[in-house]
């Protein structure tokens, strides 16, 4: 089974406001986004020699675009190419310094090799300029770098902060991971299934697969179902211990 990692992509979390073509501060003309949403489109479903064909396509409208960049990045780092994908997350920034997406994958790439303490660091500088949702996202991967360091005070701080009620599912995720990893599968699952009917499925999945990266959460294939398990690693936490 081929692992699909949480990554910020342009036409795949609208709810992040990530489509305006303002975030990579460049005009794309109409063919180019019709292009790059069948290229997010191929990225979902995990096809990615077809995604790295539709940017080549991109790259002929218009080239070497901080969204194209972010988007060879995504590949990279889905196929566990880790230093390759910083590089062009780096090119993304290069071109377009306020981007967020691949500023917050730069941190992804840095979790996913379970450099928490940088992914950590990498957030919290990223958190001093963000609000909103985006704000709630980054507390919660600082809550979950330092629920994975086993650092549990820490982690109640920042799953604290996060804002409850909200309009994003920081909340109801961080929650879910304390119960996932203190081993209590049910609990985590009970967690999960509240913010799916409340937020639904689009704002629901990069949260989810911040779960899918640390093998708390199986999908079985693209566009399956997912399904919940206890991490094989799992071990007793409680707030204060």
């Amino acid at each position: 089974m081929r692992k699909r990692f949480a990554l910020l992509l342009l036409a795949v979390l609208p709810w992040l406001g990530l489509l305006h073509a303002q975030e990579s501060n460049q005009e794309l003309p109409p063919e180019y986004l019709r292009v790059l949403r069948m290229a997010a489109e191929e990225f979902r479903l995990e096809n990615y020699d077809k995604v790295l064909r539709r940017i080549d396509q991109l790259d002929k409208i218009q080239a070497d675009t901080a969204v194209a960049l972010n988007l060879r990045g995504a590949v990279a780092t889905s196929q566990r190419n880790f230093e390759q994908a910083a590089g062009y997350f780096r090119k993304a920034l290069e071109v377009a310094p306020e981007y967020f997406a691949p500023r917050f994958n730069l941190g992804e790439v840095l979790f996913l090799q379970q450099k928490y303490a940088d992914a950590r660091n990498h957030f919290l500088e990223m958190i001093k300029n963000e609000k909103g949702a985006r704000k709630e996202l980054l507390q919660f991967k600082i809550f979950m770098a330092y629920l994975m360091e086993g650092n549990t005070e820490k982690a109640t701080e920042w799953m604290d902060q996060i804002p409850f009620p909200s309009d994003t599912p920081a909340y109801y995720f961080a929650k879910a991971a304390w119960e996932f990893r203190a081993g209590n599968t049910a609990e985590a699952h009970s967690w999960i299934q509240s913010s799916l009917r409340i937020f639904g499925d689009t704002a629901n999945d990069l949260y989810m697969e911040a779960f899918t990266d640390v093998g708390w959460v199986v999908k079985e294939r693209a566009g399956g179902e997912r399904a919940p398990k206890a991490s094989p690693d799992a071990r007793p936490v409680a707030p204060g211990s």
